[in-house]
């Protein structure tokens, strides 16, 4: 700040504070001034306040300009599009956020402008999703949706305070004995996958469709399989020939299953879900005995029925498309149920157990991640920490040893 003495029009002296600023959409200086009658400490500190407030609120209105007639609605769709050209994210991952952002839509009109965000308005995407009965997990995921493309709006255009995204209330939905107990039991015996399994594929004979019978043969295989793998449900559906080595006995997993259409082709392979999936595995004679046995299938199917196409996907449908996982959580449940086990499972209640069963046997920590594709060891311990009452036996039996 200098300031520059001039007697003014009625020919009184006074003193004009000039302070140099940087244009943030030029790069280039300017100058903004204020004119006081006093060139003392205290005016000269007045002056450089005056200053400040005079060269931010110029700031914010080059920042603002451009947006002051922006609708929220228009700011989350430039994030959206913004986040899918640069995060690098799976196709998979930002088809789930396309939905989250279009719930968000759903939850403020569509004329609300993005300068007119308030705490209230992001309340109502949280207590729209508790009206629609969305989970915990869900709500809470949508409305991070929500921040992110707010602290972008104000990255981009300083649109200012946003500390009250902070105090907007999540609800916390508490849990009962009885909900806590049943995700504590939410796994399986290998007996019992057993006992689903044969299940099943007897049932398949059952089945009056070729469809329904093939649906249901194969549900009943990837019950044991996923179970001695502990595999996740995409990265068994998009298990190719050339992913197994009969001679080694094992499996290379470098994919998952991404689920578009193109004509009468659904499902392709896509890159796993982290850097960590991307693993070899050994297979038991279990796994290999399935394999062979679908493999065999397949090449009939091949021959003998011309709307088969041989895509080199193992678990297929009658079209040689990866078998549709929500069909495989179908008829898990429904073998579950008939098998006499009272319990909601599902294809990655399977990829649990088989993490417990590994945990039984013992196999050390790093090992079982290293089969299982987790980078964080804290995920694979939350599986079964509190699911291994055969560990807890075994334990008990090493201490009474020690007596």
């Amino acid at each position: 700040m200098f300031i520059e003495p001039f007697i003014d029009k009625h020919g009184k002296q006074k003193y004009r504070y000039v302070q140099r600023y940087k244009d943030p959409l030029t790069n280039k200086y300017k100058r903004t001034s204020v004119v006081l009658n006093r060139n003392g400490k205290q005016s000269q500190k007045e002056a450089q306040r005056l200053l400040d407030a005079k060269i931010n609120e110029k700031i914010k209105e080059l920042s603002t300009d451009d947006i002051k007639d922006m609708t929220f609605h228009n700011l989350l769709d430039e994030w959206y599009n913004y986040h899918k050209a640069t995060s690098g994210c799976k196709v998979t991952s930002l088809e789930t956020l396309s939905y989250h952002v279009k719930m968000i839509k759903e939850a403020i009109d569509k004329d609300i402008l993005l300068l007119s965000v308030n705490k209230k308005i992001a309340q109502s995407v949280v207590d729209k999703g508790i009206e629609k009965g969305i989970s915990d997990r869900g709500i809470a995921k949508r409305y991070g949706t929500f921040k992110r493309a707010m602290h972008y709006a104000n990255a981009q255009y300083s649109i200012g305070d946003l500390s009250y995204l902070e105090y907007v209330t999540i609800p916390k939905k508490f849990k009962t004995r009885e909900e806590v107990k049943a995700k504590e039991e939410n796994y399986l015996t290998l007996d019992q996958v057993k006992e689903i399994s044969e299940y099943l594929i007897n049932e398949s004979d059952n089945k009056k469709f070729a469809t329904g019978k093939r649906s249901v043969w194969l549900a009943g295989n990837i019950a044991l399989f996923q179970m001695l793998t502990a595999m996740r449900i995409g990265e068994v559906l998009a298990i190719e020939n050339d992913s197994i080595d009969y001679d080694n006995k094992t499996l290379t997993i470098d994919g998952t299953i991404l689920w578009t259409r193109k004509d009468d082709i659904i499902g392709f392979k896509d890159t796993t879900k982290t850097d960590a999936s991307n693993r070899i595995i050994k297979l038991d004679d279990t796994c290999i005995d399935i394999l062979k046995r679908i493999q065999l299938e397949n090449k009939k199917l091949k021959q003998w029925d011309s709307n088969y196409n041989d895509r080199g996907f193992i678990f297929t449908n009658l079209k040689g498309n990866p078998t549709n996982y929500v069909n495989v959580s179908k008829y898990l449940q429904e073998g579950a149920k008939a098998c006499g086990i009272d319990k909601h499972i599902s294809s990655h209640t399977l990829r649990h157990s088989g993490i417990t069963l590994l945990a039984e046997l013992n196999v050390p920590l790093k090992q079982i991640m290293q089969r299982v594709g987790h980078s964080d060891y804290r995920t694979t311990i939350s599986i079964y920490q509190k699911a291994t009452a055969k560990m807890e036996e075994d334990t008990i039996n090493k201490l009474n040893a020690l007596a």
